[in-house]
């Protein structure tokens, strides 16, 4: 992977939304891969629960498990952001020379630059967290 050096331009919004976009896209086609559980739906679903059985604190018991719901999706959307990373930096890797210096191999370039594993340690520690489950449960 091609690291950022502290001279480099910093990454557009415009080219990170892209990403995100894309991997939004890739997420929409496979709905069954790890980590792209709407997370609205499981919260819905929570707060639904807590209203259905009159339970006041159904907030705070579903933190938990609306808590582990986001932290998986982040972690799914994280390394398939990092398999797009890869294929990018294969397609920068096979430009011609004609291309090195082109719009298209400064784009792949800006993508390659992204610490995506830095990202991923931090949503895979908050994966890790455990939340307390609240009113002496812990």
């Amino acid at each position: 992977m091609i690291k950022r050096s502290a001279a480099s331009e910093p990454i557009s919004c415009a080219l990170v939304r892209d990403v995100i976009n894309e991997v939004k896209q890739k997420s929409a086609a496979a709905p069954d891969s790890p980590g792209t559980a709407p997370l609205a739906e499981g919260r819905q679903a929570g707060e639904t629960a807590a209203l259905r059985d009159g339970n006041a604190g159904g907030e705070i018991e579903a933190l938990p498990k609306r808590w582990e719901a986001a932290a998986a999706a982040a972690v799914g959307a994280m390394e398939s952001l990092h398999e797009l990373q890869v294929e990018c930096e294969e397609w920068r890797n096979a430009l011609p020379e004609s291309l090195q210096d082109s719009p298209t191999a400064e784009k792949l370039d800006a993508v390659c630059a992204l610490d995506l594993n830095s990202a991923l340690e931090i949503v895979q520690e908050a994966e890790s967290t455990e939340l307390p489950r609240g009113y002496g449960k812990d």
